[in-house]
């Protein structure tokens, strides 16, 4: 019996088992990107969760996102819509914006790029400007999406929280 034939024989079982049950097999949703986002943050939060209860201590040299409160801070990023673009888990499949993950290096090497047309000279800096004005600088490999309206819609404390939490990804 040949691979092709044991294939459909399998195939063919396994349809008139499913008959047999008279199962039927509802289309599952497709998640949109924040369904994504969501799914993502959950499971950090129960990482963070499991993590906290082992450790004891918190170490000495902890981000500075942490030290500033993540919790409050993560909560900013994702109540803002952040997350439904951009992912904040370091080995996550690329998205529709870049990786939280690897932001200080990447901003630093924006701003000393000839293709920069921005006026940070910082760090910090850059991410604001990146946050209110997302057009002065798009990074290779993505398309101009980030909507412009955050300087409208948050806050200046907002835009600070969300400064520091992505100062914490180096």
């Amino acid at each position: 019996m040949t691979v092709f034939q044991k294939f459909l024989l399998v195939s063919i079982a396994a349809l008139l088992f499913l008959a047999a049950c008279d199962a039927e097999l509802d289309e599952l949703p497709t998640p949109t990107p924040v369904d994504a986002a969501l799914q993502r943050l959950d499971q950090e939060e129960a990482e963070d969760e499991s993590v906290e209860e082992s450790e004891a201590e918190e170490p000495a040299d902890e981000p500075e996102a942490e030290a500033a409160g993540s919790d409050d801070l993560e909560a900013v990023f994702a109540a803002s819509g952040c997350v439904a673009c951009h992912a904040v888990v370091e080995d996550a499949p690329p998205g529709v914006g870049p990786n939280v993950h690897g932001v200080v290096g990447r901003a630093e090497e924006a701003i000393a790029s000839a293709d920069y047309t921005g006026e940070a000279e910082t760090v910090e800096e850059y991410l604001r400007e990146s946050i209110l004005n997302p057009r002065i600088f798009i990074e290779p490999d993505y398309d101009p999406l980030m909507p412009t309206t955050y300087g409208d819609t948050l806050t200046d404390e907002q835009i600070d929280q969300l400064v520091t939490y992505m100062q914490g990804f180096e």
